[in-house]
């Protein structure tokens, strides 16, 4: 399980690494609150998501169905640093999960606040389907009225995140 948790936050928040995020402010304040379903080699589950962000800061929480936390990162800027979970004795780990997320995180964080509140920006039309490596990523966000799910494919792993509620 702590491959898949740790392959999941990898390919979420490194997903969008080629969208330009020139003009786009990332200081809104939103909670979104989630189910994400992860299939995988061997492996398949459902664990809950809690996304907030509140100006700079973001924080990611994951849980098990029970509402065990599994992992949680806190993201400012480009420091990124793993807080809690499964993770806790894994110090390599959190630092590759680090490493990671700081290096392709910033992009996906500027376009969740349009995305969450329905909002376009004029120089900025976020695909709704696009390529990124070995990666096949699909946002739904049904025509500008609030983003709904995100669903990524990878050989190796299929997610998708589906919005249950947000707060912004």
């Amino acid at each position: 399980m702590r491959k898949i948790l740790s392959a999941f936050l990898l390919m979420v928040l490194t997903g969008c690494v080629t969208i330009d995020p020139k003009g786009i402010k990332s200081d809104a304040n939103w909670t979104i609150h989630g189910k994400i379903s992860v299939r995988a080699e061997g492996h398949s589950g459902v664990y809950k998501i809690k996304w907030t962000q509140k100006d700079l800061l973001s924080e990611i929480v994951l849980f098990s169905s029970l509402g065990i936390k599994l992992i949680q990162l806190e993201i400012f800027g480009d420091e990124v640093e793993v807080k809690s979970g499964y993770f806790d004795e894994e110090y390599k780990r959190n630092k590759q999960i680090e490493e990671d997320i700081s290096s392709n995180f910033q992009i996906l964080r500027k376009f969740i606040p349009y995305l969450i509140n329905g909002q376009k920006t004029e120089n900025n039309h976020l695909p709704l389907i696009f390529q990124e490596g070995s990666w096949s990523i699909k946002i739904a966000d049904h025509e500008g009225e609030g983003l709904e799910t995100i669903d990524l494919e990878h050989p190796r792993f299929s997610i998708r995140m589906k919005i249950l509620n947000t707060d912004n």
